[in-house]
């Protein structure tokens, strides 16, 4: 079977500023609820959201957050989703991310909060 490009990860502008406000840190007072330690496992959340849904957005990507993201495991869930598309790994895996994103805010623009659907979704 023919591999796609590797690529790189990376979300919009719009989508890392809003991921963001969900990483535990020293700044993250703003929010109540921050689900997330670190960029990448907020990443591999929405990713997962977006795959399982089957939403995929394919925004223009201005932040690589490669940093300790493993390829490898998401390779055979993307890999014919990326060569039917004519994208990159990093690229369709990528637009599952973004596509988590984009559900998420409109159930936030219906009333829901990201902590609800959490909790929902996995129990408290």
């Amino acid at each position: 079977m023919k591999k796609p490009a590797v690529g790189s990860i990376g979300l919009s502008e719009a989508s890392l500023d809003f991921v963001k406000q969900y990483i535990g840190n020293e700044e993250s007072d703003v929010l109540d609820y921050v689900p997330f330690p670190t960029i990448t496992s907020a990443f591999i959340f929405f990713f997962s959201l977006g795959y399982e849904l089957e939403e995929i957005r394919q925004e223009s990507s201005t932040s690589n957050i490669a940093r300790g993201f493993n390829f490898e495991i998401f390779e055979e869930l993307v890999v014919e989703d990326a060569l039917s598309m004519k994208k990159s790994l990093g690229a369709t895996i990528s637009g599952y991310a973004e596509g988590g994103i984009a559900y998420i805010q409109n159930q936030m623009k219906k009333g829901n909060s990201l902590e609800s659907f959490i909790k929902g979704k996995f129990g408290e």
